[in-house]
């Protein structure tokens, strides 16, 4: 970044921002603004970071970063209190959250005290929300982002899935939504490679990561793994809900001893990087954070085209909409819930030629999300946003400070 793109230059002062997330736990989304954090311009910003629950810290922030814990117990109207505490107490010139009760509770919180709002959206909501919530329940996930969500001064939206779906199905001005793809460190992430594994390792195998939840199609990935029968065993990193429902599974298609369900590994990349491909049978995504770090490994790479992201990444359209395996420029497609696709897919990457290939696009493409690249358009939209100063979108007055001197930046 540019010290002419930073308004703190000009104006011969840091502004304060304030970064807002429910914890520090080992999600994308906490790793992203971990990612963030640590490429912080801070000599022109003096930066805040809430953390609305007591959970377990898996990232680091810089020691800058001015941290302060709630303990809002995962509920929204004490997120909302104690949002606003914190903020009555540090009058910010920029808020910026992620995750969707933080970023309702930021809404509503910096609009309190007059400053400027912009949130992050994660995940292709309306897919999300559907496949969490039935019923009633249903209704009322829906309810909050559609009603405050538009309220919000900007939207960063993780892909241009997610971008379309909020305009779309949460009545945000295309206006207000920026699409910025996650960044990633790759020189961090191949020197975290380097390390020895935290669990024992088979010489060869495939590997799989997320939270053992249905939306991550776990399921499907072993009817695959069955299907296809591959010479080498299945591990899949993650930890959740659902774990016991797979080993009654794993059991059911004799699969014991082949498909490793290995847990939460602090460190992922030194059991990814020695993978000989990564599948993933997700049902949906926002921008698939461990598919691109895979990548970043040079591992190649099946995924699903669900809404939304892989397709983004691996093709460069929103989706393919295809009803069969996709040989796509960096790795292979199949149809969301078509385990007979997938374990095509498995097959076809049997060839050591189709691996070699895509290893190599694959970690030719991950230059376009490198972190330099990424986290620049990150903080060039947080500058801009400085210039909604007095223009509160929910109609509330802010509270005057020096005008913004930031350069337009890239949508």
């Amino acid at each position: 970044m540019t010290l002419s793109s930073l308004p703190a230059a000009a104006a011969g002062r840091r502004n304060t921002i304030v970064f807002v997330i429910n914890s520090l736990g080992p999600g994308g989304a906490e790793r992203v603004l971990e990612n963030l954090l640590h490429a912080a311009p801070h000599q022109h910003w003096t930066c805040h970071l809430v953390l609305l629950d007591q959970e377990t810290e898996w990232r680091s922030p810089p020691d800058f970063v001015q941290v302060h814990r709630l303990d809002c117990r995962m509920g929204l109207r004490a997120s909302l209190s104690g949002l606003t505490e914190v903020l009555e107490r540090i009058r910010p010139d920029l808020v910026v959250s992620f995750l969707v009760r933080a970023n309702v509770a930021a809404i509503i919180a910096s609009g309190r005290v007059g400053a400027p709002c912009i949130i992050s959206e994660r995940a292709h909501l309306s897919t999300h929300l559907k496949g969490k919530y039935a019923g009633p329940r249903r209704w009322v996930a829906f309810a909050a982002p559609r009603l405050i969500y538009p309220r919000a001064d900007q939207v960063i939206a993780v892909s241009e899935g997610v971008r379309s779906d909020l305009i779309r199905n949460f009545a945000i001005s295309p206006k207000r939504v920026t699409s910025i793809a996650n960044p990633f460190d790759l020189e961090r992430i191949a020197q975290l490679a380097m390390a020895e594994p935290e669990i024992a390792l088979p010489q060869e195998f495939m590997v799989s990561t997320g939270r053992l939840v249905g939306s991550k199609g776990f399921e499907d990935l072993l009817e695959a793994y069955w299907q296809a029968n591959p010479a080498i065993p299945l591990c899949i990193l993650g930890e959740g809900p659902d774990r016991d429902r797979l080993e009654q599974r794993i059991a059911d298609l004799n699969l014991k001893g082949r498909v490793i369900l290995a847990g939460y590994v602090k460190n992922p990349f030194a059991v990814v990087g020695r993978a000989s491909l990564f599948v993933s049978a997700s049902h949906c995504e926002g921008f698939p954070n461990a598919m691109a770090e895979a990548m970043a490994l040079g591992r190649p790479v099946i995924a699903t085209d669900c809404p939304s992201g892989p397709a983004e990444i691996l093709e460069g359209v929103e989706s393919t909409g295809t009803d069969d395996v996709y040989e796509a420029r960096y790795g292979l497609l199949t149809p969301v819930g078509r385990p007979d696709a997938l374990a095509k897919a498995m097959s076809m990457m049997n060839d050591p030629d189709v691996r070699q290939r895509y290893s190599t696009l694959a970690r030719q493409r991950m230059e376009d999300f490198h972190i330099d690249r990424i986290a620049d358009r990150y903080w060039q939209t947080f500058a801009n946003g400085l210039s909604l100063r007095g223009r509160r979108s929910d109609g509330r007055q802010a509270r005057p400070s020096e005008p913004a001197h930031a350069e337009p930046g890239a949508p």
